[in-house]
């Protein structure tokens, strides 16, 4: 099968890995290769130089809870993470983001930073991400740098990765008792589906109503109306369903219409709330 890859590199370190990225900064990032093997197959011509992160052993993938923040190792695959104590305990939200991640195989393999870096807006880890106000730490050879998960994507594929930068852990402020709440989404079909709109609503008594959604815009987006409705103690109606559409930005497609991923939307809020709500 003919894949388009020119060159292949294989980094053993992290440093190493920054060195040739530096060298060759045309070169794409390989882990699991879930994400880019696709694109390879359709011989895309950015995606020719790769640097093979397989073999480093000091690139984290452990997971982690100290001083009130969750630490999650950019290795750390989608199913280490939904059946991770730590995480099913304080943040259940985004253990159940990443039980939904394509199948079983990909989940064993594919990686959160990989899920992250391929930006997509439908990406179902990284509402949870935004809506909890997580950190993306990234190593660069000058040092490294934390961006915000909610400014972290710009687009459909883009981010504000630092040039020459690789993801090595993502960081989640914990309130006092963790994050309550879930992650819902529709799509097309009970397995292997991209969602055609997903929301994560989580609540702690220090923040309120936090809300991010996914695949309603170019970019995961946060739900800021949507919080500022349901912290005043409006859970359900027009003015929900108003602020709701207020912060989305969806567009009609092959797999949905603009209006059917509103509705969906509304609904889907809905029923995270009436799950918060009974459960707290």
């Amino acid at each position: 099968m003919q894949v388009g890859v020119k060159e292949l590199y294989v980094a053993n370190s992290v440093q190493h890995a920054l060195e040739l990225k530096q060298s060759h900064p045309e070169a794409r990032w390989l882990f699991a290769g879930t994400d880019v093997l696709p694109v390879l197959r359709d011989g895309i011509p950015a995606f020719s130089v790769l640097i093979d992160l397989t073999k480093m052993q000091d690139l984290p993938n452990k997971i982690s809870y100290q001083d009130n923040v969750l630490c999650i190792g950019a290795l750390a695959t989608h199913d280490k993470i939904a059946n991770d104590p730590i995480v099913c305990k304080l943040f259940p939200a985004l253990a159940q983001a990443c039980r939904g991640v394509g199948s079983i195989q990909i989940r064993h393999r594919a990686s959160i930073a990989g899920n992250m870096g391929n930006a997509s807006p439908a990406a179902d880890s990284v509402p949870p991400l935004v809506a909890a106000g997580a950190k993306i730490i990234c190593k660069t050879l000058k040092g490294d740098v934390e961006i915000p998960a909610e400014e972290f994507f710009e687009g459909p594929r883009k981010t504000k990765l630092p040039e020459g930068g690789l993801i090595t852990e993502i960081r989640i402020p914990i309130p006092e008792g963790g994050w309550s709440g879930s992650y819902e989404k529709v799509g097309g079909r009970n397995a292997l589906t991209i969602s055609i709109a997903s929301v994560a609503v989580i609540h702690s008594t220090q923040t309120g109503y936090r809300v991010a959604y996914g695949s309603v815009g170019p970019k995961p987006l946060r739900g800021s109306n949507t919080e500022e409705v349901l912290n005043a103690g409006i859970c359900y109606g027009g003015a929900l369903n108003d602020a709701v559409n207020q912060d989305i930005n969806p567009i009609n497609d092959v797999r949905a219409t603009q209006e059917y991923r509103k509705e969906v939307c509304c609904n889907l809020v809905w029923k995270a709330v009436n799950l918060l709500e009974t459960s707290i």
